[in-house]
């Protein structure tokens, strides 16, 4: 009988569920947010989940029981009671006469109840779908005193002249390398070594004129790092105009450049003349976007940034991504021999 078994299966189901409640609610004070949140969510969950196994299993094994007694049937269940003879009722606890009030109360307004429960299905599932994304991912998720979420804003406020809100993620085009990680994968402290692309061959004139046009497909994609950015191809071609016609030519064009006036230029002058005006770039900006061996040029990057920021909804940011990620296949389906390249982005952030 229902009213026999129950009784003792609610203290015993209380015990393992208030242990597993325990186990993840101790882990709410940790210090990190989302661990904490996590683990107030899992306890709630368990109890919640044994309270409705009370309230709602409990009513529809004693409805179950009173049907198999009372013989009814019905369009899909037939329920036979067979007598034991010699049965005898037993006096029930006082949990059971708990149960048993708390059963007739919900058989009596089952129909309410479940009109009650259509009701709130239908409307839980309207403000589901109604519910939007978050604008903007740095939206608070604990109460403002908590003392988590004050530190956030302390920290991000005392840091706020520093966090580049407008330059987003740095986006890199990357040429001669292979995207790759050489480093063991189980040690973090082991890092990966560079893997040169073999295939990647800067001299040969269709490669210089497509990452010469690169430059200029970038623009449409991402924006530049800074106001006074200029890819290193377009910075090289200007530079060997205005080298061609000056009169009073620098000893880096005259010994290298054998008289090119643009790109392309010849391939034997190439690699010589690259070097030695990604030194003088260097000298000049600090940045170098050419990495050399002395004897050839063997990687070459464009910079850019996103046109999304941290601060953005992250339905903007995942359309940028599609829209980057669309063009970096087209454009590497398309790209000539010696000119394969890859992209990588990395947040500019600070809190």
């Amino acid at each position: 009988m229902a009213s026999a078994v129950l009784p003792g299966a609610i203290f015993s189901t209380f015990v393992t569920s208030i242990t597993t409640a325990v186990a993840f609610l101790a882990s709410a004070i940790s210090a990190v947010p989302s661990v904490s949140l996590f683990s107030i969510y899992c306890g709630l969950v368990i109890l919640v989940d044994y309270l409705l196994c009370i309230l709602l299993m409990s009513p529809a094994l004693c409805l179950y029981d009173k049907w198999l007694m009372d013989g009814s049937s019905s369009l899909w269940l037939s329920f036979r009671h067979n007598i034991v003879e010699g049965e005898e009722e037993e006096k029930g606890t006082w949990v059971a006469s708990i149960l048993l009030f708390y059963y007739n109360m919900i058989h009596k307004l089952r129909w309410l109840l479940l009109v009650a429960f259509i009701g709130a299905m239908v409307g839980c599932s309207y403000v589901a779908a109604s519910l939007n994304v978050v604008d903007y991912p740095d939206q608070p998720f604990l109460p403002n005193d908590n003392p988590y979420e004050m530190h956030r804003v302390w920290h991000r406020e005392l840091l706020a002249s520093r966090i580049i809100r407008g330059n987003a993620g740095a986006v890199t085009v990357i040429f001669g390398l292979v995207p790759t990680d050489t480093g063991y994968h189980l040690n973090p402290m082991d890092t990966s070594s560079l893997v040169f692309d073999e295939s990647f061959q800067p001299r040969l004139p269709s490669t210089q004129s497509y990452m010469l046009k690169m430059c200029s497909t970038m623009e449409d994609i991402i924006r530049a790092p800074d106001k006074d950015y200029l890819c290193v191809m377009e910075a090289f071609d200007s530079w060997l105009r205005e080298e061609h016609q000056s009169s009073n030519q620098t000893k880096a064009y005259s010994m290298n450049c054998q008289g090119a006036d643009s790109i392309p230029m010849e391939m034997d002058s190439f690699d010589a003349c690259l070097i030695e005006y990604s030194k003088i770039l260097t000298e000049s900006s600090g940045v170098s976007d050419v990495m050399h061996d002395d004897a050839s040029v063997k990687i070459l990057t464009m910079r850019g940034r996103s046109n999304t920021t941290v601060w953005s909804p992250y339905v903007e940011q995942a359309q940028e991504w599609q829209h980057i990620e669309s063009w970096y296949q087209e454009e590497v389906a398309n790209a000539p021999f010696g000119a394969k390249f890859f992209y990588t982005s990395q947040g500019k952030y600070l809190f």
